[in-house]
């Protein structure tokens, strides 16, 4: 259904499907645009692409799948980004995404050190929990440091955070300049360590 599962597949994927992260190795060079409503709004369009992921289920082997999916036009992925997902373990080309708020987190924060996905968690969580944006800053920052402390004894955080630039600015624009494909994740990674105090 155009890079959409039916009702039925979507009921019987969520109720006995199995979550799983995976990792878009390609996508195909055409897409099909998919506007409802007036088509007035950015979100009124999704993009549906066929695209190759690699399915690592957890106590599972890996395995590849090429599939369709469809995403908000602002929101399309590229090689190396990762998904969350829900798959018949039966039956691998049953799959489709999982957009849980929980399951979306858990995925983008896999690839980082345990102590950098405890912050990035804590300031998630505190985010979603309707917390004011100074009260996340210094959530940040705090942690950051408590990171930086446990990690390499005698660190300080970056002269930029401690002359009191806003790390949740300094996030925001490194997270839109990896969704442009400027930063690699590498990269990304690397510059919001360093904005939390961790290098």
């Amino acid at each position: 259904m155009l890079g959409k599962p039916s009702r039925r597949t979507r009921h019987r994927l969520e109720d006995h499907g199995k979550k799983a992260p995976a990792t878009v190795l390609e996508v195909g060079k055409r897409g099909m645009a998919i506007t409802t409503g007036s088509g007035q709004l950015v979100a009124d369009t999704e993009v549906s692409l066929k695209l190759n992921l690699r399915v690592e289920p957890e106590g599972e082997a890996p395995f590849e799948v090429w599939t369709k999916m469809r995403f908000p036009q602002l929101g399309v992925p590229r090689a190396g980004s990762k998904l969350a997902i829900i798959y018949d373990p039966e039956d691998h080309e049953s799959i489709m995404r999982d957009d849980s708020p929980q399951s979306v987190i858990d995925v983008q924060l896999a690839g980082m050190p345990a102590g950098m996905r405890d912050i990035a968690s804590q300031v998630t969580a505190a985010s979603l929990s309707g917390a004011g944006r100074d009260e996340i800053r210094n959530l940040a920052a705090q942690l950051g440091q408590q990171y930086a402390a446990t990690t390499m004894p005698g660190a300080t955080m970056p002269p930029a955070a401690a002359a009191g630039e806003d790390p949740l600015d300094r996030l925001e624009k490194l997270a839109d300049l990896k969704a442009k494909g400027i930063l690699t994740e590498e990269e990304f990674q690397a510059q919001k360590a360093k904005i939390l105090g961790a290098e």
